[in-house]
């Protein structure tokens, strides 16, 4: 009877050591992907900004100097 105990007791401890790890793991991926989701948003807005930048540029070439 101790000994189907304790096996039970071990085999829960090991899934539960793989099931954290996953968890775990789980998590790296999310935060990586959560990065790379905020560092594109960051480019594009870049990419906007220096878009509205050009437009603007050439707007004032256009102009007659005053």
């Amino acid at each position: 009877m101790d000994t189907d105990k304790r096996n039970w007791n071990t085999n829960n401890t090991n899934n539960g050591t793989i099931e954290t790890i996953g968890i775990q793991y789980i998590g790296i991926e999310i935060m990586e992907l959560e990065k790379h989701s905020f560092e594109t948003v960051q480019n594009q807005v870049g990419k906007q900004r220096d878009n509205k930048l050009e437009n603007v540029k050439h707007i004032m070439e256009k102009q007659p100097k005053l």
